[in-house]
Order: structure tokens, then sequence, then C-alpha cells
């Protein structure tokens, strides 16, 4: 989602962020979910980690759409044979 187009980054590297931002990511979560009045259960997580999940790939997936039609880009069945 970061790194789309003219800004990409190597496989390994794109690893190691992605890695390094779900540690911080999920001890943000949990960081709220202590402060806050909802508590630290077992429910709380799992649907504050869901729907950051969803949250993020809503994004991803909107961003890479107006990549694709940034450099008209067809997709496959869009190509007549």
């Amino acid at each position: 989602m970061l790194f789309l187009g003219k800004n990409k980054i190597d496989f390994v590297e794109q690893l190691v962020l992605s890695v390094a931002l779900s540690f911080g990511l999920i001890g943000l979560v949990g960081l709220f979910l202590g402060l806050s009045s909802i508590g630290f259960t077992f429910s709380s997580i799992t649907i504050s980690i869901s729907a950051l999940v969803l949250v993020l790939a809503v994004i991803a997936l909107v961003r890479k759409s107006r990549e694709l039609r940034k450099f008209n880009v067809q997709r496959p069945e869009q190509i007549s044979a």
C-alpha cells in the first residue's frame, strides 16, 4: 500500500517493513484497548484487529486501482486477441 509505482521496493524490504509495521500496529491497538473502557479481552482484540485489517485492505485496494488507472494499464479480460 505504501510503495506503488516508481517507489517500488524489493521483496525483502517489503517483508521486513510488513513485519515491523504489524508489530507496531498491534502494539498501538493493544495500547488503545488497554486505555479505553472496552477493556483488553480476546473478543475486543479480535474485533479491533479485524476492523483495522479491513480498513487498511480497502485503502490498499483503492490506491492500487487509482495507480492502475493512472498508467492506463489494461486488465487481461480487456485485451482482445
